[in-house]
């Protein structure tokens, strides 16, 4: 399954993508994130949620898996639930460039889960 595959189902509510498509957005570059952040807008609240989960969990069972690109991108997703769920996401990377992010997401994210994941990272 390509990462093309994925982002065809991926907005589509009737259709679920599978374990293989999913591990097509490990590794992204940043023209696939490009492409991921345009996909990411048709798709609804939850169901981004959900996958963010899924992307967790494939990471904590498979260390070749790496949705840090993905769960970058969800940071600025406008629904807190998502946002809370890509900072879990994120609970073993170890870049420095995410501390100012945390930090403002702390002081200043409308939705009490954020900043608790924030603080928490």
């Amino acid at each position: 399954m390509t990462f093309q595959s994925l982002l065809d189902v991926f907005p589509d509510p009737e259709e679920q993508p599978s374990a293989a498509q999913l591990a097509s957005l490990s590794h992204l570059d940043r023209e696939d994130v490009a492409l991921l952040a345009e996909a990411w807008q048709d798709v609804a609240a939850e169901r981004r949620r959900l996958v963010l989960v899924q992307l967790a969990e494939m990471a904590e069972d498979n260390v070749d898996l790496n949705f840090d690109a993905a769960f970058k991108l969800a940071l600025q997703d406008e629904s807190g639930p998502v946002r809370a769920q890509a900072i879990r996401g994120l609970i073993e990377y170890e870049g420095r460039d995410l501390i100012s992010v945390l930090a403002t997401m702390l002081r200043e994210d409308a939705d009490l889960d954020v900043r608790s994941e924030a603080a928490i990272a």
